[in-house]
């Protein structure tokens, strides 16, 4: 069996993670993925970590960062808001919609945009999503791991029944590669203003992905959860082939304990 090895860093001390990846199809074409061996994008994505930094505050204070810079550039593109709920990042999340484009195409804005403010807009979009995740689920930590430059390929039909939001602890999973908001976030986030071009079920993958380090989702909790999503979605004017809900899981955590004070991580490989 082949095995991710996530190698976390705090400067001084080193710590692998190992983890099992699935015999399925998708799970193999993603190692492959890997195994191209692109360099790492982002290495400090560490959220809802104990004794974390990123606190809401800290959340407020980099977002109005990223704001300034675009704002800076083009006087009132961004109209700032007090973040503190969900609405509030609702409300962000649309002005990245605008700015952002797609990630093949992108906005004349985007595309003209120099290189810092381009950045910012990135970043914008990551944070709020770091910053949802901080207030509804802060005890249920995660790891996300990007790639530069790597393919984005589309997912075959078979692949869709994999897809899965009853998280399991140390399980590893394929992230949401795509510029646009999935249904199960817009479901969750309450999201009524959400542009309808940035409404995407997942449809692609790449080499990045996510480890969940939250509790196991129990059984009945995650059928409830369905059945709400149902109801909703039966009310929506969406009519989407593939729903995407969740992600796809593609290896199973073997060894390691992620939370003695690493903060970076350094290498990513499969043996």
């Amino acid at each position: 069996m082949s095995k991710l090895i996530v190698t976390l860093t705090n400067g001084s001390q080193d710590k692998d993670l190992i983890f099992n990846i699935h015999d399925t199809d998708i799970a193999q074409r993603w190692k492959q993925e890997l195994e191209k061996q692109y360099p790492i994008l982002e290495r400090n994505r560490f959220q809802g970590w104990p004794n974390s930094e990123k606190t809401l505050e800290w959340y407020r204070t980099e977002l109005k960062k990223r704001i300034d810079t675009v704002n800076n550039y083009r006087q009132n593109t961004i109209q700032s808001t007090d973040i503190k709920d969900q609405q509030s990042l609702n409300y962000l999340h649309t002005f990245f919609e605008q700015l952002r484009g797609t990630t093949d195409v992108g906005t004349d804005f985007y595309n003209n945009a120099p290189v810092d403010v381009k950045s910012a807009v990135d970043q914008f979009n990551m944070l709020i999503h770091e910053c949802e995740h901080q207030m509804r689920d802060s005890d249920s930590p995660m790891l996300i791991v990007t790639f530069n430059g790597k393919e984005r390929l589309e997912l075959m039909d078979d692949d869709y029944e994999h897809f899965t939001f009853k998280w399991k602890y140390g399980e590893v999973y394929i992230n949401y590669c795509e510029v646009g908001k999935p249904l199960l976030d817009i479901f969750k986030d309450g999201d009524t203003i959400v542009g309808e071009d940035a409404v995407k079920p997942q449809r692609l993958y790449s080499a990045d992905f996510m480890i969940k380090f939250g509790p196991n989702v129990p059984d009945a909790y995650h059928e409830q959860r369905l059945k709400m999503f149902n109801e909703w979605y039966s009310k929506q004017t969406y009519n989407f082939k593939n729903l995407s809900l969740g992600m796809i899981p593609v290896a199973s955590i073997e060894q390691g304990e992620p939370y003695s004070g690493f903060n970076e991580v350094k290498a990513v490989c499969v043996v």
